[in-house]
């Protein structure tokens, strides 16, 4: 571990141009070694770590100040770590092949895959952040339950930044009642599924286009997605932006106790948030 430049420690002021003289003595030149050498041994209950500087002229009276920061880190097993960073094969389940419904059987025997991606607008998961339809949670539930027994995980694509039409059920007219706190403006969120001309299908159209206590009328489009495989008898699904950064936050938390306690015998391992 070397004091190198022009790397510096935190406490140093950022205007320096070289080593302090504390460290680096007449010449510049000191560091800092962390661990065994031929010299210096360590034992099982230390580390040693040993620092030093290069000769200093001391005039009479003149102090030097060694300044240093201790960043502890602790250590894993280096195969443990090997293991769970190198030996992790993903697969996601959904685009190129929206309607992808592949067993996570198959997809380990294929693909040696350990962590299955399962992202919306797929059969399984088809709307976007929105996991509360009936028909999605048990199904979610079925295919991670099928992902447990092979000893795979899943990760469910569930984001802050977009809400699918589906959400008109409970909560999105709700948030439209907020004006813009939570949902953003036409042409407030750079996406290129959104220009000036882009105002979504049908029914954003009747029912959002005009949004009460808006600083500006409208919605922002987001995701859409034609899906005529489903069951549920929707052949699209359609998304407007929502700030992440809110009080949507809370709802956010709140969606994802409720898979991992009440909605999902099978919730997901982990999510991908955007």
């Amino acid at each position: 571990m070397w004091y190198g430049w022009p790397s510096r420690a935190s406490n140093y002021d950022a205007t320096l141009k070289e080593v302090p003289l504390a460290w680096g003595g007449d010449k510049k030149d000191g560091g800092c070694h962390l661990g065994a050498t031929p010299s210096v041994k360590h034992s099982n209950a230390s580390v040693p770590l040993r620092c030093w500087s290069n000769a200093i002229t001391f005039g009479r009276n003149e102090t030097v100040d060694f300044h240093f920061d201790l960043l502890i880190t602790p250590f894993r097993d280096i195969n443990t770590m090997a293991r769970e960073k190198f030996g992790v094969r993903h697969y996601q389940l959904g685009y190129p092949i929206s309607n992808d419904d592949t067993s996570p059987a198959t997809i380990q025997e294929n693909y040696g895959s350990t962590v299955i991606g399962l992202h919306q607008g797929t059969a399984i998961n088809p709307f976007i952040s929105w996991i509360f339809d009936p028909d999605t949670s048990k199904n979610m539930s079925r295919y991670i339950a099928a992902a447990h027994k092979k000893q795979m995980r899943v990760k469910a694509y569930f984001t802050v930044r977009e809400l699918s039409v589906r959400s008109a059920w409970s909560e999105l007219f709700g948030l439209v009642a907020l004006g813009d706190e939570v949902l953003h403006r036409r042409l407030d969120f750079p996406d290129p599924w959104e220009h000036r001309d882009n105002l979504g299908n049908a029914w954003l159209q009747q029912h959002l286009l005009n949004v009460p206590n808006a600083t500006e009328p409208g919605y922002s489009v987001a995701y859409n997605l034609l899906m005529p495989w489903l069951k549920q008898g929707f052949d699209w699904d359609f998304a407007v932006h929502v700030k992440g950064d809110s009080r949507w936050t809370s709802w956010y938390i709140e969606a994802l106790h409720w898979a991992a306690t009440k909605g999902m015998t099978s919730p997901p391992d982990n999510v991908t948030i955007e």
